[in-house]
């Protein structure tokens, strides 16, 4: 009687979870929408979608956000890709670039390619101080204030030792914060603005952060 149970048990347990994988799957691929390009996305760092990646195919994409302005063709540097598919951004003039490994699967993301100027949009003010000196784990916290329509875009720059500066991320994002994985002991600093359906604001004052050894 008791391994009859137990049996039962298993069986009613296994069709539980094929009743509820489909709807599982269906549920995170339900995820990627047109809002969602718009909210914490690092620039060509598919590692920042990783958690959700495996629900992005070609095609739900295109049953969730109709068929891309423009089809690429074009492979990578390890020749795996399949191709890169463009939407217009809700922010005017803008667009976002999605590109597919051979599989069908999103392998990169780049957002907002060519934003416009916006005049009437103010600057976010940073709500950290220029000079910040973190220690242990290089994450530097980015913080600041100010309204925006459509988020805003953040720019984290790295000084190299000739002095030059260049660019190290950029995020997009509807909220106030971000945390910002820095590589090397090598200085940074880091703006911000505003972006709205017209464009995007003028920056923020830069704001300098140090990272120390671990």
């Amino acid at each position: 009687m008791k391994a009859l149970l137990v049996v039962s048990l298993s069986a009613a347990l296994l069709m539980v979870s094929v009743l509820l994988s489909p709807a599982s799957s269906k549920e995170e691929s339900d995820r990627f929408s047109r809002r969602r390009l718009n909210d914490g996305i690092a620039v060509d760092a598919p590692d920042a979608w990783r958690w959700i990646r495996d629900g992005i195919h070609i095609d739900n994409v295109k049953r969730l956000m109709g068929e891309p302005k423009n089809v690429e063709p074009r492979l990578s540097q390890d020749r795996n890709s399949l191709q890169t598919i463009t939407y217009e951004s809700d922010v005017k003039g803008a667009e976002h670039w999605l590109s597919f490994y051979n599989d069908g699967l999103l392998c990169s993301c780049s957002w907002y390619q060519g934003i416009p100027a916006a005049s009437g949009v103010a600057a976010p003010v940073p709500a950290i101080e220029d000079g910040l000196v973190v220690n242990g784990p290089r994450i530097v916290p980015i913080k600041w204030k100010g309204e925006a329509e459509r988020g805003f875009q953040v720019e984290v720059e790295i000084q190299h030792p000739d002095g030059k500066w260049a660019s190290s991320r950029t995020y997009f994002t509807s909220n106030h914060a971000v945390a910002h994985l820095h590589t090397g002991d090598n200085p940074g600093r880091w703006r911000v603005r505003a972006l709205a359906a017209e464009g995007a604001g003028v920056w923020s004052p830069q704001v300098g952060f140090v990272c120390g050894r671990e």
